[in-house]
């Protein structure tokens, strides 16, 4: 027996540049590409837009918001070694590795400059976190 696919229609919600495939008549959810902690409910064929909670992130697999590490959704660049602030603190850091991103922690005393692109004493960092 052959199986076959089909096709779920997509719907670009207003003023979003994602689309969101649900399916007509199952009630599901879809993670957004473009954040890590928005996710959307498909009711009925429609996506609705969702949040996790500060510090979540939405899990596909397992279809819920969980704690991961920073690393585990932040988006880096496909190719090269790049080293940027972290969302969350001054003393971090995320550095890029061929796509992949790894969180890093500034010796003690030294906090990220991003106009350097590495950690530098705290006098001459400007953190807004």
């Amino acid at each position: 027996m052959a199986a076959s696919a089909t096709a779920l229609p997509a719907t670009i919600l207003e003023g979003k540049d994602v689309q969101v495939q649900c399916h007509p008549t199952e009630t599901h959810f879809v993670d957004d590409p473009r954040e890590c902690h928005m996710y959307f409910t498909c009711y009925q064929g429609q996506p609705f837009p969702m949040m996790c909670p500060p510090g979540f992130t939405f899990v596909q697999s397992l279809q819920a918001c969980y704690q991961v590490p920073v690393d585990e959704c932040f988006p880096c660049p496909e190719t090269g070694i790049l080293n940027l602030p972290h969302p969350k603190s001054c003393q971090k850091f995320v550095m890029c590795f061929m796509g992949a991103a790894h969180e890093r922690q500034c010796s003690d005393g030294l906090l990220f400059n991003p106009v350097v692109g590495q950690c530098d004493l705290a006098a001459n960092v400007d953190c807004a976190i």
